[in-house]
């Protein structure tokens, strides 16, 4: 890893900061920063600046100013990527008088911040809740984190609740939430962990320093714990990890250090006390070969049988722009493409993969 324009002084970049949401733009080939507990050189401060960072030719630092009212300066607030809804979503967060339970969206078009009002029950307020974008549902779940107000960097001496609750935030139509209630042993209540989306199982993976679940996402979401070999140096709470689709695996950064580690899905870890765990049916879609791609794209899956089975371009917004049946070619890994007469705009867009009934979802890019 090499540190970006690390000797640039603030304000020409953002100041250091602890607990601050972070997302890749990657239709825009930039990283998009917001909040946390800034070090000004004053003590601290909770932030609700926006930064971008151009991941292309030199890397620079832009403080944004997004139209509409900012949500108040935070830290420790769960933060996704709403692929289809073009937008960086956060929820909940503290500052050192209180805890939050709100919602905030920022068009990464625009850019322009807005207060999201959704239907339902919030969750209890909380900071430092693990979430991640279930690009299958369309919605942001959330896990964890606990609601003691934050009056330093770290977690304080005084009483606190830690969650171990599951919650979903539907993000396509009009926004709302709804508790889910997952069957088998959850992890235990946790103020900090890392929830990653696993796209060929639809199964979240909550990675935490007393181990790793798997909560699938089916019609009855379901705990499972995982019996992992091998053995993490590091915190692995307040930590950072990434589903990677192509070699099926997550790769996780413990804080407080600089080594990655890798979990290998390939073959399904074995449950605690349960049978192992069967990965969905074999249906697997891997994207775009290669990725970022031009032309008409090139697409990799895997089919576990024959039946009637389609692959499905979409843009960000869910709008579908060609489509290709592709259950006569049988079972196995195959790679075709859609037979375009016309070149895409560069951008990011979905492709999904569908039989019987189950679909996977990828993002692609495409460049000149």
């Amino acid at each position: 890893m090499t540190p970006l324009d690390r000797n640039a002084p603030y304000p020409s970049r953002p100041a250091s900061r602890a607990d601050h949401s972070a997302v890749v733009d990657g239709a825009r080939d930039r990283f998009i920063l917001f909040g946390g507990l800034q070090d000004d050189g004053s003590g601290g401060l909770y932030s609700n600046e926006t930064w971008s960072l151009n991941l292309t030719g030199t890397a620079t630092w832009t403080r944004l100013a997004p139209t509409g009212t900012p949500p108040p300066g935070r830290s420790g607030q769960a933060t996704i990527l709403d692929v289809a809804g073009d937008r960086m979503v956060i929820f909940g967060g503290t500052d050192d008088s209180q805890v939050f339970d709100d919602v905030w969206a920022l068009s990464l078009a625009g850019p322009q911040w807005t207060s999201i009002s959704p239907s339902g029950t919030p969750p209890p307020a909380r900071q430092n809740a693990a979430a991640c974008y279930d690009s299958a549902g369309q919605r942001m779940i959330v896990f964890g984190g606990f609601d003691q107000v934050r009056t330093t960097c770290c977690r304080g001496p005084g009483p606190y609740t830690a969650f171990n609750d599951v919650w979903a935030l539907a993000l396509s139509g009009s926004p709302g939430w709804t508790q889910l209630l997952p069957i088998g042993t959850p992890p235990p209540p946790t103020t900090d962990p890392i929830a990653v989306y696993d796209s060929d199982r639809n199964h979240v993976e909550i990675v935490t320093d007393a181990g790793v679940w798997a909560l699938s996402l089916g019609s009855t979401p379901a705990w499972t714990a995982l019996d992992i070999s091998g053995a993490v140096t590091g915190t692995l709470g307040r930590g950072s990890a990434i589903y990677d689709p192509i070699h099926h695996n997550v790769l996780a950064k413990p804080a407080r250090t600089a080594l990655l580690w890798e979990l290998d899905l390939t073959q399904p870890p074995t449950a605690v006390g349960a049978p192992p765990i069967r990965v969905d049916d074999g249906l697997t879609l891997r994207g775009a070969v290669p990725n970022p791609t031009s032309g008409d794209p090139a697409v990799s899956f895997t089919l576990p049988g024959s039946g009637p089975a389609r692959l499905d371009l979409l843009d960000l917004a869910g709008r579908g722009l060609a489509s290709r049946e592709v259950g006569d070619l049988g079972p196995g890994t195959h790679v075709a493409r859609f037979g375009l007469t016309r070149r895409l705009a560069p951008g990011v867009y979905l492709v999904r993969l569908t039989r019987t009934g189950r679909s996977r979802t990828v993002r692609i890019a495409v460049v000149r």
